[in-house]
């Protein structure tokens, strides 16, 4: 996809929340001479007020994907927007499953193909990637009692970490100390 000069290109970062930080980075690069504009679901997000070059209120992507990314192909085709930064995990699916859609409008998003990030959102099959590649990783568990087998064994100990196969952050995420805790 040709999207010319990079300098001149006009960047959109969706769900921006609070990060007014990636705007003003992109901004201050001398270099840089195209538009930067900011997207969220939520009007109070301070990063909307940020100093960028206009803001969108955009519908949320898991409520309905269809919708939101035809809203978002229509500003992105009205404000000249060549490429999309995703700030978010939840919208990166949706957003990489539509891939072609916005290509095709001349609109290049950044994000993986549906297989990898198939593959970064769920911690499981991270583990197995990572292991298979040679990477260093923890020991994790999806059966308890695979897990209670080496406890018993002496191949792990209390404390361990416990936290959803999917989802982001820190979301909960917790320090098991004893077999009841963990039950």
């Amino acid at each position: 996809m040709n999207i010319g000069r990079t300098s001149e290109v006009n960047i959109l970062f969706t769900n921006i929340g609070r990060r007014s930080y990636l705007v003003d980075f992109l901004k201050s690069n001398p270099n840089f001479e195209g538009k930067v504009f900011v997207s969220d679901c939520d009007k109070t997000a301070s990063g909307l007020y940020s100093l960028n070059d206009g803001y969108f209120l955009l519908p949320k992507p898991v409520d309905d994907p269809e919708l939101y990314v035809k809203t978002l192909i229509g500003l992105c085709i009205k404000k000249d927007i060549k490429i999309i930064i995703p700030i978010i995990d939840p919208e990166i699916p949706i957003l990489s499953k539509y891939k072609k859609e916005f290509s095709r409008k001349g609109i290049y998003v950044l994000v993986s193909n549906q297989k990898v990030i198939n593959i970064c959102n769920d911690k499981h099959k991270m583990n197995i990637f990572l292991k298979k590649n040679g990477f260093d990783t923890i020991i994790t568990y999806l059966d308890i009692n695979a897990f209670k087998k080496d406890l018993y064994a002496r191949k792990i100990h209390f404390p361990v970490f416990l936290k959803k196969r999917k989802g982001s952050g820190s979301e909960k995420a917790q320090r098991i100390d004893n077999m009841k805790k963990l039950e």
